[in-house]
């Protein structure tokens, strides 16, 4: 499982269980905050109503008509109220007046109750004792929707405590902003579930791209390909990032000596032992014409040093090269014309003919100097493998955004062993005729010249005879 994966599931689990527990809590606190403002509304009106029915008292002793002519007026009226979507067209209160014993006097719903005791309802009995009086009843004892809340104040008359008037409401009219309110929440949890599996995805994306960018920067680095140490953000991760090129460089600075001192001790080997060996038998008595024969050796095996030590320098001073470095428009046209009319007297000395097929206008970002070497050595190459009379034929094509230079020779083409290891350094083939091996260097310049500019270098055998050299480069996106 990927770190991306596991830094969401992880914040997603918290935010899943985080937010189950808060709504589940929000949506259980949402009725009784509800009932609560519908206890405090009730206060204030059965307050105001027992001020009505104290003021409207006459001799001592409560009397119900003010109350009844108050309520019957207000359900006469009638309603019409959109309240969020919710439609009001009646009174949703219920009233009772109880004289000091708690006997009914009025009741807004059932006339029937009139003389009844209400004393044992602690809406009643607390409000009677001088206490804050308030119930919560079911209509119907079997159904939780049914339940009403009362709230009574006392009715006083010179100072006393004369009756009680109630005011109740079923606590059904909010069930309707209960659900609608529960609706918002969840449909906001959900909702808000989306837009924080968008941040976390942004903020995975932030913490996890940057070490992602590391794991294949070093991945590069490992598999010693060139690689450019990312850019990262942040003080943590862009110190992580310089501490990996640090790294990077003292390695590469370990191995590649001990590479080069590998390759190097290679080369001069052979040359070396010849010399050597010539060297030796020239103490020892000989002709002259034998003698000859043994310096022209010793220059040969010298020779060939001094070749591989110019080839190494600039091979190393590519190897060691992260980025091309100061680049400019190059015309792949020009440089190939160029290179071949540095070796046209090599051409026609051999009687080798060069066709050129060359599409104008392609260009590339790069370094001039270098890619004419690169395809100076694959033009050396064809010609030291094309026999004498044979063609040498170039091609310069578009690619969609990429330039192909195709170099066709007629030459014996390349074994079958030669084929993955041609680009390896110091890997070279005998020339045709006998004459003496490249110092094998040539092509690993090439490979690390196309490296460098982001191209590709292969060559392969054609049919019936001969070999392909092709270069790949990308083309100049503003041209």
């Amino acid at each position: 499982m990927s770190l991306r994966l596991r830094l969401i599931l992880v914040l997603l689990a918290v935010y899943t269980v985080g937010g189950y527990v808060l709504i589940r809590q929000a949506l259980h606190e949402i009725e009784p905050r509800y009932l609560e403002g519908i206890e405090e509304s009730l206060v204030d009106t059965s307050a105001l109503l027992a001020s009505l029915v104290e003021v409207t008292t006459r001799e001592g002793s409560v009397s119900d008509h003010s109350l009844a002519e108050t309520v019957d007026r207000a359900v006469a009226r009638g309603l019409n109220a959109d309240i969020f979507g919710f439609r009001k067209e009646s009174l949703g209160l219920r009233f009772y007046l109880t004289d000091e014993n708690g006997r009914v006097l009025y009741h807004s719903e059932r006339r029937d109750w009139v003389g009844a005791d209400f004393s044992r309802w602690n809406d009643v009995h607390r409000t009677l004792q001088g206490a804050y009086g308030a119930r919560a009843t079911r209509d119907d004892p079997d159904d939780p929707a049914t339940v009403v809340l009362y709230v009574a104040s006392p009715v006083r008359v010179d100072g006393k405590i004369a009756g009680v008037l109630t005011v109740g409401k079923p606590t059904s009219s909010v069930s309707v902003f209960v659900a609608t309110a529960r609706r918002k929440i969840i449909w906001g949890a959900i909702i808000g579930g989306f837009v924080l599996l968008a941040l976390l995805l942004l903020v995975a994306g932030w913490v996890v791209t940057p070490l992602e960018k590391l794991t294949a920067y070093a991945r590069r680095v490992r598999d010693g390909r060139k690689a450019t140490p990312p850019v990262l953000p942040g003080k943590t991760l862009s110190g992580l990032g310089r501490a990996f090129d640090e790294m990077r460089e003292a390695l590469d600075g370990r191995q590649y000596v001990a590479r080069t001192l590998q390759t190097l001790t290679h080369a001069i080997k052979t040359p070396l032992t010849a010399i050597r060996g010539a060297a030796e038998l020239l103490k020892e008595p000989m002709t002259e014409p034998d003698r000859e024969v043994f310096l022209e050796q010793i220059l040969e095996g010298t020779e060939r040093i001094r070749r591989t030590v110019d080839r190494m320098l600039p091979l190393a001073d590519l190897e060691s090269r992260q980025e091309l470095g100061p680049a400019a428009p190059v015309d792949l046209e020009s440089v190939i014309r160029e290179s071949v009319d540095e070796r046209r007297p090599d051409f026609n000395a051999r009687g080798i003919r060069v066709i050129e097929d060359l599409v104008p206008g392609l260009t590339v970002v790069g370094d001039r100097l270098l890619l004419g070497e690169a395809i100076g050595n694959l033009l050396s190459n064809s010609l030291d493998f094309g026999p004498a009379g044979s063609r040498i034929e170039l091609h310069l094509r578009r690619e969609g955004g990429d330039a192909v230079v195709d170099i066709l020779d007629e030459g014996p083409g390349l074994p079958d062993y030669a084929l993955e290891r041609v680009f390896d350094r110091f890997f070279s083939l005998p020339r045709p005729g006998g004459g003496d091996r490249s110092s094998g260097l040539g092509l690993s310049l090439v490979s690390e010249i196309a490296k460098l500019h982001g191209g590709v270098v292969t060559l392969r055998n054609r049919e019936p005879a001969g070999a392909v050299a092709r270069l790949v480069l990308p083309l100049d996106p503003k041209r």
